[in-house]
């Protein structure tokens, strides 16, 4: 976003980039943590955008809907070094970050609803993603946390949203602490890239058998 504000500077357009962050704060909020012995792992919210499926008939009408059962998250760890102690899993699969902006950052996209019609129909729900920090050395885990994408105690939410702050109390409830996964030696998988998105784990394209 950065990168697209300087360029607009550069062609005359003056502007800042800072006018954006109410809507980055409101779009990608903070849905979970994992405090680390010497820092933490972010878990944010990320832009996910949803294909345009082809036209269909429903009665007299003729539609084109969207594929809105995938979600999208940004990782971040509070410091590089932490990279050099430990890995961090999304059910099983090694999160590759890279260096941006002096950050480390990983986008992850997962299947997190099953809707139809939708690309990828033999693609599992993958919610909750399982979110485990592995020691390098020991390979043990040794922080763990459950993200879910809707309600975990229910199908279905009682009424809309009041507020933001009910909205905030909704995230709160989809973080959810594993400690049954602290203390055990996962079996790691490397990430399949997909090279036109260099900075993001698709967990869609992780399917093993």
């Amino acid at each position: 976003m950065q990168a697209i504000c300087d360029d607009l500077k550069s062609h005359g357009f003056d502007f800042d980039s800072e006018w954006l962050a109410p809507v980055m704060k409101f779009r990608c909020p903070s849905v979970g943590k994992l405090d680390l012995s010497s820092g933490f792992v972010d878990v944010r919210q990320a832009f996910e955008s949803f294909p345009l499926m082809a036209e269909e008939s429903q009665e007299a009408n003729t539609v084109r809907v969207v594929d809105n059962s995938s979600d999208r998250l940004q990782l971040t760890l509070s410091s590089s070094e932490l990279a050099e102690r430990g890995i961090l899993l999304v059910n099983g699969v090694r999160v590759p970050f890279e260096l941006v902006d002096g950050q480390m950052i990983c986008g992850v996209r997962y299947k997190c609803a099953s809707a139809y019609p939708a690309l990828h129909t033999h693609v599992p729900i993958q919610s909750p993603l399982e979110f485990e920090w592995v020691s390098k050395d020991t390979g043990e885990t040794l922080c763990a946390a459950r993200y879910h994408f809707w309600n975990p105690a229910g199908p279905v939410y009682e009424g809309r949203l009041e507020d933001a702050d009910q909205a905030e109390r909704r995230r709160a409830e989809r973080w959810v602490a594993a400690e049954d996964l602290l203390g055990r030696k996962p079996k790691s998988f490397e990430p399949k890239l997909a090279p036109e998105f260099r900075y993001t784990l698709d967990l869609r394209r992780q399917l093993r058998a």
